[in-house]
């Protein structure tokens, strides 16, 4: 199985601008790089022995960067499962009788190059996985066809530079139930009353229904966010997901009194934070020229072993360094800060208790389960216990007819999509074939090697399942039971009634964050708690911070590493002062 690691012996959002900074810098060298001087640390503050809980990609990514920003530094990866690389899990199925494969992805299976990928950019060059990359065009059908599946069909929704898009688009929005009163709803929206004052959050539902009515929320928004975070938008915070929406409401009243004066508004400068990374990224190594150029004509890239060939990658390269050391199948039972500043933690692997002593810890594992390890204040733990986390089934499926779905990236359903439609709670289907290799790229450097090696094209989708949907269940369906829902799935929506050639069902528990109404609040509450009684030798990372996305905890990563020798902070910091 691909990306289950077989340890040796001795284991124990940025603007695009900052992409740009990236591809601009133009540097002859893409091997192993250092971050330069002015950004390494070389005071007394300076970390020596650092403790990660987690061996998922954030726990990872902050390993590596510890690598970089601090080369003196002790590491040590607490992971408390047989492998490292958390929820990135790829996995090669046998599908014929002459050695064909296919691969399946259990979690996340692309990552955008644009926007808040400009770190894994340059962790490509220096982990050397450039090769292996698979780039999937900003012309392609899975970046301009995605569908939403309401009431009882799959409604396309184009995107540039799809051909006749803007015309097509018109037509959905006027002849689909979809978008019934979205047109009446976006024409009346800056007559509608801004928020009162004393408002702090409220949910996505909420917020959009105010202003643009409950169809708008329930019927589109929800199918988005149930793709996103498999979450319930009657729940999530809107203040947290919609946060550029909600400024823009608290500034302007409306989003078309902000649309009318956009024009006119000078650009705002970005903060100090953002203008410090992005200083940084022109530091980091960048794709050759000709890659850079049609890097950005791409819309998603994934790795000819799946995303599993990132996580394995970063171990390999944190293998190699002698000063790190893996735990895994270790569980963390506690962590106590001794009176000279250090960090005891205590640790049972083999049914044997060990305590070691760290200068810094970084916490990337499930926020609640850190009430249960450290002491912390009763308000804290129930600010860390209230960040929800919801549980998918994915289910990967594989058959030899080829196009057996439309050309396109998939399609999610809504909430307001009738239950008897959807009865198997799903939340959404991918259309993997979408990751092969792209025709538009006419460079086989650039287009990429195949994921699969079956000799005739076949069709390979995802069904996810649960969620919100799941969060009181006291159990979960079997593999069995999750193999026959998907296939129901496929078969009322898609009319697929042919047998699957290979499949495989991965029950992922508590995967997704929640930033539930007053997530916001809750990250402040921690960030004091945690600054007051550990002064920052104990910080955070993950998912549950500024976004699910593997960009994001790379971000988060490095946003706790990089201040790792500066006192009094959290990792909280780019929530608790977003101006830097």
């Amino acid at each position: 199985m691909h990306n289950v690691l077989n340890l040796p012996a001795r284991l124990g959002p940025t603007s695009t601008r900052a992409y740009r900074a990236l591809i601009s810098h133009n540097r002859a060298s893409a091997g192993r790089f250092s971050i330069p001087r002015r950004y390494l640390s070389t005071g007394s503050g300076a970390p020596e022995d650092v403790a990660i809980i987690g061996g998922g990609i954030t726990g990872l990514a902050c390993a590596y960067y510890v690598t970089k920003h601090y080369p003196a530094a002790k590491i040590t990866l607490y992971e408390k499962s047989p492998r490292f690389g958390g929820w990135l899990l790829s996995e090669r199925i046998p599908v014929d009788d002459e050695g064909g494969t296919v691969l399946f992805e259990a979690g996340p299976r692309s990552l955008r190059p644009l926007g808040n990928g400009a770190l894994a950019l340059s962790m490509l060059v220096d982990l050397d996985l450039l090769k292996d990359t698979i780039w999937t065009s900003k012309s392609s059908p899975a970046a301009t066809s995605r569908y939403i599946y309401y009431p009882d069909h799959l409604v396309r929704l184009l995107a540039p530079p799809a051909p006749g898009w803007v015309a097509k688009s018109w037509k959905t929005m006027l002849s689909e139930p979809l978008f019934e009163g979205f047109l009446p709803a976006l024409a009346t929206e800056a007559f509608r009353g801004s928020r009162h004052e004393d408002l702090s959050d409220e949910s996505v539902a909420q917020f959009i229904s105010r202003r643009m009515g409950p169809n708008v929320a329930n019927r589109v928004l929800s199918a988005v966010f149930h793709g996103i975070y498999a979450g319930d938008v009657n729940k999530l915070s809107a203040k947290s997901l919609l946060k550029r929406l909600w400024q823009i409401e608290g500034e302007y009243g409306s989003f078309m009194a902000s649309a009318l004066v956009g024009p006119f508004r000078r650009p705002k400068i970005p903060p100090k934070r953002e203008l410090a990374f992005m200083e940084a990224l022109t530091d980091l190594p960048v794709p050759p020229q000709h890659l850079a150029d049609q890097i950005k004509m791409s819309s998603v890239y994934t790795f000819r072993n799946g995303l599993g060939q990132f996580t394995d990658s970063l171990v390999g390269y944190l293998w190699d360094r002698p000063k790190t050391n893996f735990q895994h199948g270790t569980t963390v039972q506690s962590l106590e800060h001794k009176a000279d500043g250090t960090l005891d933690i205590t640790i049972n692997k083999n049914n044997g208790t060990t305590k070691r002593s760290h200068t810094h810890a970084i916490w990337t594992a499930v926020p609640g389960s850190l009430t249960q390890t450290a002491s912390v204040t009763e308000g804290i733990k129930q600010d860390l216990e209230g960040i929800p986390f919801e549980t998918v089934m994915t289910v990967n499926l594989y058959y030899k007819s080829p196009d057996l779905h439309p050309p396109g990236f998939g399609y999610l359903i809504p909430l307001a999509t009738p239950i008897e439609q959807n009865p198997e709670n799903a939340l959404g289907v991918v259309f993997d074939n979408s990751y092969a290799p792209d025709p538009a790229f006419d460079d086989d450097d650039i287009r990429g090697p195949a994921q699969d090696t079956v000799k005739q094209r076949g069709t390979k989708l995802t069904v996810m399942l649960g969620g919100h949907y799941w969060s009181s269940w006291p159990s979960y369906p079997s593999e069995e039971e999750g193999l026959a829902m998907a296939k129901s799935i496929l078969k009322r929506h898609l009319n697929i009634s042919e047998e699957p050639a290979a499949s495989r069902v991965n029950l992922n528990t508590n995967c997704i964050p929640q930033y539930t109404v007053g997530h916001e609040r809750r990250l402040n509450s921690i960030h004091d708690g945690l600054v007051k009684q550990y002064g920052g030798t104990l910080r955070v990372a993950g998912s549950w911070i500024n976004g699910v996305g593997v960009n994001d905890c790379l971000r988060s990563a490095w946003n706790t590493v990089s201040d790792l020798q500066h006192g009094q902070r959290s990792g909280l910091e780019s929530i608790v002062h977003p101006e830097g």
